[in-house]
């Protein structure tokens, strides 16, 4: 009888030697909290795995969470550079090698006899990992330089892909993808109850809810299923610190945050015939609140998910150097095809970019003017 997706989930994993868990470049809460959760069970089959996304850095509201300073920023190594060297049944009776700045020399000296040139082989071995699972992850090329860096390694290994949007393009060999669940962290946490629920300590438990929270806004969004809040109940009393997570996330923003968000705000531009709006920082709000360009994460979002006027929000700023880059977050829509003129890297929800030799006022006119031109002719 043919197996269900969750057991072939489970197949998948028992027979992983390495496994490689990652997530999007442009990482919301919901998949670093997935990530964590998968790692921390996979540690308990006793199983190997790294985590890692491209240029991870640990956005301050998520310090908290248990093992995310193990999340790797990078991929290296992904395979050994082999030496072979035919013995033809000669023996070694020394073997030593040295190293400079340059070059690693090898010294072999058989018993008997000579080596030649042409009994050495140089080549790579198979990839080190055997299987990959990415979380909300709609394409590979949303994982930036993991996939790019190295793309033939992710059509020679077996991806499981898990989503919970319906944007995600299919491209594992085992996709779960399921629009009715919270989150791709409640996705994680029915993998995990109903294969080995005895894993699920509280760390687990308050990582998973974690997750969830992030990406519900704590609940707020409509729609939740009453399996949601079932699932909720159930973490909380296997020892999820809702408190602690509650505290961090929304509890904890420095009043220079505050104050450049007000700043921010106060420049709120909004076409109401396209649901769009639009705010623009200039270099002097840093300077003159105490923050920097990490304390504008999140404020897309707030922008998007408790304004049910705005269905794209567009956010400039100015960097230290003068340089103008733009974030952009779109409901309903594909942001990737909003800014394709652009360059644009991210998801189809939300992309960021560089505008050069642009000033704040020119950028404004040019991305707000594409924007228009888009839905006005679609």
């Amino acid at each position: 009888m043919a197996l269900n997706i969750e057991q072939q989930f489970r197949e998948l994993i028992k027979k992983a030697e390495q496994i490689l868990i990652t997530f999007r470049k442009d990482y919301t809460g919901d998949a670093l909290s997935a990530g964590l959760a998968l790692a921390r069970f996979l540690t308990g089959l006793n199983k190997k795995y790294v985590l890692a996304a491209d240029g991870f850095k640990t956005a301050s509201q998520f310090s908290f969470l248990p093992n995310v300073q193990s999340v790797a920023s990078s991929l290296e190594n992904l395979r050994h550079f082999l030496i072979e060297v035919k013995l033809d049944g000669k023996e070694v009776s020394e073997f030593f090698y040295d190293v400079n700045e340059e070059k690693m020399m090898i010294y072999l000296l058989p018993e008997k006899g000579n080596f030649k040139p042409e009994d050495v082989l140089a080549r790579h071995t198979n990839y080190r990992f055997d299987l990959i699972i990415t979380l909300d992850t709609p394409d590979l090329e949303s994982l930036g330089r993991i996939y790019t860096a190295e793309p033939e390694f992710f059509f020679q290994t077996t991806i499981i892909n898990i989503d919970h949007n319906l944007n995600n393009e299919n491209y594992g060999q085992l996709n779960l993808i399921d629009p009715n669940k919270s989150s791709v962290s409640e996705m994680v946490y029915d993998l995990i109850n109903n294969w080995q629920r005895s894993l699920v300590d509280p760390d687990l438990a308050t990582i998973i809810l974690a997750g969830m929270i992030h990406k519900t806004q704590s609940f707020r969004l409509p729609n939740l299923a009453p399996k949601t809040l079932e699932i909720v109940s159930d973490l909380i009393g296997l020892g999820a610190d809702r408190e602690k997570i509650v505290t961090n996330f929304y509890r904890t923003k420095k009043m220079s945050t505050i104050k450049l968000w007000g700043r921010a705000l106060a420049r709120l531009q909004f076409d109401s015939s396209l649901k769009l709006s639009w705010a623009a920082v200039p270099h002097s709000d840093f300077v003159k609140t105490g923050a920097d360009q990490n304390d504008l994460k999140g404020l897309t979002e707030e922008m998007i998910l408790n304004n049910p006027e705005t269905e794209i929000f567009v956010l400039f700023y100015e960097s230290v150097a003068g340089k103008i880059y733009c974030n952009l977050h779109a409901k309903n829509l594909d942001a990737k095809w909003l800014m394709n003129n652009f360059n644009a890297e991210g998801t189809k929800e939300k992309v960021f970019f560089e505008l050069p030799n642009k000033t704040l006022a020119e950028a404004e006119i040019e991305v707000v003017g594409e924007v228009r031109k888009k839905m006005m002719g679609s």
